[in-house]
């Protein structure tokens, strides 16, 4: 869940992010085919299998690339890359095949920090193991723009922090307000999709924000911010699948009045044309896809979202 990065997101709410199952709409215009969050343990180890078959066909190794990302050690991690980059040269598809290889990973409420000893967050810079909705979009990117664990690393610092200056204060923690605007590779797609938009204004609550994180210092020293922002509503969600790249970052725009954003995912268009949305759930504990357009039709927590295209960071 997520209303920013991995501390915003411990900071403002405790409510699921996701439904435990997307339930099929009646709607007879509907994008794609339902896909339930939760799979019986039949359907997953066939899946496992399928995967081991794809792989094995398109000449890797199929136990490897049937092992989540989240189990691979340092030097797995390195060997993982440099086969996505042998088999995969499209950035955006290392993006959607991380995502897949990430299925299941954990979920944990802020994962990532500023390293041991940090004033404020001594969480890990990076940790593969686990994810919130926000780190599992960073490290993706990360890895699928780097041809080992270590580039990948010094990559995500970039991502997470305005100028790659590793600090609290400097850490992208509003979505919509610094993540976006300081990962110039993201291009906002929001207006492209040829469906109705609506235009929002809100004062981003910065000040609230360290409030909560108990740093009164910086609370004191950072201002507000008036930000409009424009995004699609839930109900066009069917529609505006039609024309998004694939991959993009979704940000999902909640109804609070001092931040715009609670949870994101990843876009991805499957091969049969179905729209889903890959995200670090808190209600199912894992990495999942969902449905995309059941995710918005019946969830009541956002009121739309917004959509940007990835570029490959440098």
């Amino acid at each position: 869940m997520a209303m920013s990065n991995s501390t915003a997101i411990r900071a403002i709410s405790l409510l699921p992010n996701t439904l435990p199952i997307s339930p099929v709409s009646s709607n007879p215009n509907r994008c794609g085919r339902i896909r339930p969050h939760r799979r019986s343990g039949l359907v997953s180890a066939m899946a496992a299998m399928a995967i081991m078959a794809v792989s094995f066909l398109a000449g890797g190794d199929p136990v490897e690339h049937a092992r989540p990302i989240a189990e691979l050690d340092p030097a797995g991690v390195d060997a993982y890359l440099r086969d996505l980059h042998a088999r995969e040269p499209d950035f955006g598809k290392r993006i959607i095949a991380i995502a897949r290889d990430s299925l299941g990973t954990p979920y944990a409420n802020g994962p990532l920090g500023e390293g041991p000893g940090a004033p404020f967050d001594s969480d890990p810079l990076m940790d593969l193991t686990r994810v919130d909705c926000v780190t599992f979009i960073e490290q993706s990117i990360a890895l699928a723009a780097s041809h080992s664990r270590q580039e990948a690393y010094d990559r995500l610092q970039k991502i997470r922090y305005k100028n790659g200056i590793v600090a609290f204060e400097h850490r992208n923690h509003f979505m919509e307000a610094d993540w976006v605007v300081n990962n110039r590779f993201c291009r906002d797609v929001t207006r492209k999709l040829k469906t109705a938009t609506v235009d929002a204004t809100r004062i981003i609550g910065r000040k609230k924000f360290f409030e909560l994180l108990k740093a009164p210092e910086l609370a004191a020293k950072t201002p507000n911010q008036t930000l409009t922002l424009t995004y699609v509503p839930g109900s066009e969600a069917c529609k505006a699948a039609k024309r998004l790249p694939s991959p993009a970052i979704i940000l999902c725009i909640g109804k609070q009045d001092w931040l715009f954003v609670l949870h994101c995912g990843l876009f991805v268009r499957e091969a049969d044309d179905r729209p889903m949305l890959y995200q670090a759930s808190s209600t199912a504990g894992k990495v999942i896809a969902s449905e995309f357009t059941g995710f918005f039709e019946n969830n009541g927590r956002y009121l739309g979202f917004t959509a940007y295209a990835i570029g490959k960071p440098s």
